[in-house]
């Protein structure tokens, strides 16, 4: 128990101020009033103590037990309200803004059966809360713009590369490799980060031996392979000048000489699915 509550339970108990309370306060510097105990023995036999009137006087285990009984009595009561107004708080006809106001009476009586320890431990507790959603959301909103930032460059190097290899549509080469493609962090001679990212194709190519393999590739060379792979990806580019109806010399292969050979859509959704395509179709 505080010294102000020990206070201020004694005005309360004899309507007068003991130990000198004035000249603590700030009052006029008068001398502290005397007062003669008695010392008697109460009911359990324990020593209880009262002044010239009769009027018991408390010590201050006393105190702490009455002033500790008096909060107990209080937190019984505000706990009572705290329930009825969790009830009227989880209906659903209750609004948004009635729930909320119910939350702010609810830690107003939470906080009023507590001692100045708990009060403080409760705040620290609703401040990390706060603490914690707001990192989540500030993690949440970097996430997001990360992602923005990192699709708007690979899209951006994709069409670039597109345009310096005329492919006839980089939409249908954002389709092949997109899924494929990473910010890759780039790294100086002595192998730490430069802060830098750099677009990177995992191709599927195949070595001079002629067997598959995955080649990891800056996005401007993995277009620039894919162009050389006329076999496969013959028709995605413009090679020599533009021909008319019947002739093969604006693509890099001989088979697409008819409508029919022109690749569906669906066989633009994956590199798997062109491939499939091109094996059946170009010879």
């Amino acid at each position: 128990m505080t010294k102000q509550e020990y206070t201020a339970f004694m005005r309360k108990q004899y309507g007068r101020i003991l130990e000198g309370e004035n000249a603590e306060e700030g009052g006029e510097n008068k001398s502290a009033e005397t007062v003669t105990l008695i010392l008697k023995k109460g009911p359990n036999g324990k020593p209880e103590y009262f002044d010239q009137k009769g009027q018991k006087f408390l010590t201050q285990d006393q105190v702490n037990y009455e002033v500790g009984t008096a909060r107990a009595k209080a937190g019984e009561k505000n706990k009572e309200l705290i329930d009825q107004l969790r009830e009227v708080q989880e209906k659903a006809s209750t609004s948004e803004q009635m729930k909320q106001e119910l939350e702010e009476q609810i830690k107003v009586l939470q906080t009023q059966s507590m001692t100045k320890e708990e009060q403080l431990l409760a705040e620290l507790k609703t401040n990390q809360s706060k603490w914690e959603k707001e990192k989540e959301k500030l993690s949440k909103e970097h996430q997001e713009a990360v992602a923005l930032w990192t699709e708007e460059r690979i899209g951006n190097e994709i069409r670039d590369a597109c345009s310096s290899n005329k492919a006839v549509s980089h939409e249908q080469i954002y389709g092949l490799i997109r899924a494929k493609t990473q910010l890759v962090p780039q790294h100086d001679d002595t192998g730490k980060p430069t802060g830098k990212y750099e677009a990177v194709v995992a191709l599927d190519d195949v070595d001079d031996s002629g067997n598959p393999v995955i080649k990891k590739l800056p996005v401007d060379k993995a277009v620039a392979r894919m162009r050389e792979m006329t076999k496969r990806f013959g028709n995605l580019f413009l090679h020599g000048e533009e021909s008319g109806v019947g002739k093969q010399t604006m693509y890099g292969h001989e088979s697409l000489s008819m409508k029919s050979d022109v690749p569906p859509p669906e066989a633009f959704k994956s590199m798997e699915a062109y491939d499939k395509w091109a094996k059946a179709n170009l010879k």
